[in-house]
């Protein structure tokens, strides 16, 4: 999975054929992606706003792209810390069963 907001980030690898719980936090070049409550700090999305294209499994060129289903997703404009994304990840696995 990548993040996409301008610029392409690291990617942070995750298992093929498997539900994960995935989110992150835009911040230019400290954005934040937790994948399965593993959190990969530091990575580097750009600068692009919700009123551009910004991208969660996705290098924005298509070339780097998630496949399969997303269950649910949300968006917030305020500060995300590091309870949040665990609290969030411990709800997704709880609802979804996974």
């Amino acid at each position: 999975m990548v993040l996409y907001a301008g610029s392409v980030s690291a990617a942070v690898t995750a298992n093929d054929n498997a539900f994960h719980a995935a989110n992150s936090v835009f911040n230019g070049s400290s954005s934040i992606l937790m994948v399965d409550g593993s959190d990969t700090t530091g990575l580097v999305a750009g600068a692009g706003s919700i009123a551009n294209p910004i991208s969660v499994g996705d290098d924005g060129g298509g070339a780097s792209f998630m496949t399969g289903y997303v269950a649910e997703v949300g968006i917030w404009s305020t500060a995300f810390s590091g309870t949040n994304r665990t609290n969030i990840n411990s709800n997704q696995h709880s609802y979804w069963g996974f």
